[in-house]
Parts: C-alpha cells; structure tokens; sequence
C-alpha cells in the first residue's frame, strides 16, 4: 500500500514539473510580405518594401540593376526607371505575385545625364497620372525656372513613349489626385497661426509650437503663412509646411497636429522644400528627418552639422523612430 501511494504521488509530482504552467507568449511567425506594400525605399540605387504587418523591409533582390526612381501605381504595380549604358530602362514590379521579378517596359529615349536638377544633383522622380493611364518623366533643367522644362510621357495601355507638349496636348494636371489634399477652407494661416474650422469652431493648431526658434538665419525669417496641410486617413490628425526661412526658395520644417490642436509637434531636421511627409493608411506619417551623428563618427565635426539625413516615421501612438537610412522613399 505504502509502495502504491509513493508511487502514486511520485506520478504527480512528476507530470506536474513537466507542465508549463508560465503564461504562452504568441509566436510572431508570420513573414514579412510586400502584396499590400504601401511603402518603397530607395538606397544607393536598390529598391526595398516595407511590409505594414510585420513591420520589415523586405528587400528587391531580384533587381540587379540601379534604380534611380520610382511610384506606385493602382494596378498593383511598382513602376520604376534604371539606368544601364547611358539608357533610362522603364520597369515594373507586380506587387501582387508571390514571386518578385522585375519586367523591362521600354527605354525612355533621354539622356540620363539630363534628367540630373542642378539644384540638389538628384534625379527626376517618376510621375503617375492614374486617370489618363500615364507615366511621366522630366528632363532638360534650366536655372529660368528652378526646375525641368521637358517631359516624356509612356502609356500604359500601348506602351507609346513620346515627347509632352506644354501647349497643345491635353493638361496632365487637372485630372492628376497624386498631390496633397488641401480641404480648401477648412485651414488657414491668422496672425501667424495654422487653424482649422471644423463648423462654427475654430481651432488653433500651432499655438504651442514656437515654430520660428527653428529658423536657421534670423536675417532670412518671413512671416509665416502655414501650407500644405493633408488630413491622415482617419481624419483627426493634420501635416502641414511651415515656411519660415526665404532664401533661394522658402524653407521651414514639416508639423503635425491633431485637429482638436491638443497634440502639436514640429518634426525638427525637416524642410518641406526638400523632403517630403506622407501618410500611411494606419495613421503613421513617413518623412524625410535628420538623425544626430555620433561624437564618435569619423565624418563627425563640432563645427558643422552634425546629422545625416534618413527616412523616419511617426506611428499612430506618437512616437517618432528612425525606419531606414535610404535616400528616398515612395508611399502608395
């Protein structure tokens, strides 16, 4: 009997060891896919997306040429432009198949050296107009107009490629929903601050901000007139420009505010003349910042500035964290 109930108790004690009883953590064992990829990256000519669930980059190995630019399209295509022996290729990747693979359109008959800005020696983005089914593409820069004066324009429907006329080919602009949604109305700059009305309210959206103490000269300060403004996809929060310094163009940093004006931020390292800020369908707002370079970097000198440029977002939750050390970024 002694022998039964040791033998007994031994049983139990044993399978209760055995049990784990701590609570189960979910495994995160899902991989990083691009099929709704909202974001693309750009980095020293290779093409990364980022995967919104997992939050990772996957990246576009299977294009062994250098990018140079790039957009998203509503067919589930990325459309995107390289460069091989002095030709601009046109390419795209379906963003839909399981399987990346880069497919060559056609070669944009321009000189890549002419697709150059002499104004921060970077390439010409790609341009989308989806309602006329077009792609587009600038080149030849002229200081007259702080910009490029040529177009090429390719069809996706035919694959036609051929030269823009400015005077007599049917505007490209009017029917081109890839620019920023300005609520005209609904905000305006007063007495040097951006507010929404919402009705018969009126809401101040940078009164907590300070915004001119991010000037860089004190003799260059203009009167600020906030622009720009775009709502994120949920319709509470608003990004807008504050232009606050004039030199060769007006210069100032990207805010963010929400539309009750209790949250207002200003993105410091931004220039909207030079970086862009987009929303993601979740809430998170994408921009071009500038993360502090370390004492000790070998490029790290007390006299001058001392950061470098990345790619960096703000999540949902406000938090502001760095996502990529690419030059350029593209949003769906």
């Amino acid at each position: 009997m002694k022998r039964t109930l040791y033998l007994l108790l031994l049983a139990m004690a044993f399978g209760y060891a055995s049990c784990d009883h701590s609570p189960k953590q979910p495994s995160n064992t899902q991989k990083p896919s691009v099929a709704n990829s909202e974001l693309a990256v750009l980095d020293k000519g290779q093409l990364s997306f980022y995967d919104l669930n997992s939050q990772e980059f996957v990246a576009f190995d299977q294009e062994t040429d250098s990018a140079v630019n790039g957009v998203f399209a509503n067919d589930g295509k990325f459309y995107y432009s390289v460069v091989v022996n002095d030709q601009i290729l046109l390419k795209y990747v379906d963003l839909n198949q399981n399987e990346l693979k880069p497919v060559t359109l056609g070669d944009w008959g321009v000189d890549p050296s002419h697709c150059v800005s002499e104004l921060y020696d970077e390439f010409a983005g790609l341009e989308y107009y989806p309602k006329k089914g077009l792609l587009g593409l600038e080149h030849e820069f002229s200081w007259d107009g702080y910009g490029f004066y040529e177009k090429r324009i390719y069809k996706l429907a035919t694959g036609e490629v051929k030269d823009y006329n400015w005077e007599t080919d049917e505007s490209l602009w009017d029917d081109d929903d890839s620019g920023d949604d300005v609520h005209e109305g609904e905000f305006e700059t007063i007495d040097e601050q951006a507010v929404y009305h919402d009705g018969d309210k009126t809401v101040c959206l940078s009164d907590q901000m300070n915004v001119k103490q991010y000037a860089s000269d004190p003799d260059y300060t203009i009167d600020l007139n906030f622009d720009y403004f775009e709502k994120n996809p949920q319709g509470d929060m608003v990004r807008f420009a504050a232009p606050i310094d004039a030199g060769d163009f007006e210069h100032g940093p990207w805010c963010v505010a929400s539309l009750d004006g209790k949250f207002q931020k200003v993105l410091k390292g931004t220039d909207f003349c030079t970086g862009n800020a987009q929303w993601l369908s979740n809430g998170a707002l994408v921009f071009h910042g500038a993360e502090p370079l370390p004492q000790n970097d070998p490029i790290y000198d007390p006299e001058w500035n001392n950061t470098k440029p990345c790619i960096m977002v703000m999540k949902p939750n406000h938090e502001i964290t760095v996502l990529s050390h690419a030059s350029h970024f593209f949003v769906k």
